[in-house]
Formats: C-alpha cells, sequence, structure tokens
C-alpha cells in the first residue's frame, strides 16, 4: 500500500525514536556548539535565536518561510 507524504512523515518520528529513543539530535547538537547554543540537541526558538545571531539575521526565534537564517545556512554549508 502507497503511503501519502503526510504519513511517510509523520512516521519518521517513531521510526527515529526506535533508533534514537533519548530523542536528541547529534546534528543539532553539533550545530548549536558552532552558534554557541545550549548543546542539548532539541532545536526550539533559542537554537534558532543563536543561530540567526551567528548569521546575522533578523533575530525572532522562528523559522519564516522563506527563512533569511535557513538561506545563510545553506550558503555555510556550500562552503564547507
Amino acid at each position: 500500500m502507497l503511503q501519502t507524504k503526510e504519513q511517510n512523515i509523520n512516521q519518521q518520528i517513531p521510526d527515529y525514536l526506535k533508533s534514537n529513543p533519548a530523542g536528541y539530535s547529534e546534528l543539532i547538537k553539533a550545530i548549536q556548539k558552532k552558534v554557541g547554543a545550549t548543546q542539548d540537541g532539541w532545536i526550539g526558538p533559542n537554537t534558532i535565536k543563536k543561530m540567526q545571531k551567528y548569521f546575522d539575521t533578523a533575530q525572532d526565534g522562528c523559522v519564516s518561510n522563506p527563512s533569511d537564517v535557513v538561506k545563510a545556512f545553506q550558503k555555510w554549508l556550500n562552503k564547507q
């Protein structure tokens, strides 16, 4: 049976928690370390604000659509 995009996305969290019961992300922890945020592995408004400050974009703690911080982060990643 084929799944819709929404069903597929909704299944990702339980699947991820099976492989990582603590639920946090090592990638997010690495980003938090880079931008000077508390390294707890969870992304939220404080981490977003630190990313926005690091990449010199408006600091509101939200990821908008379109997002200046995502664009700046992508540019930085492409240079690595």
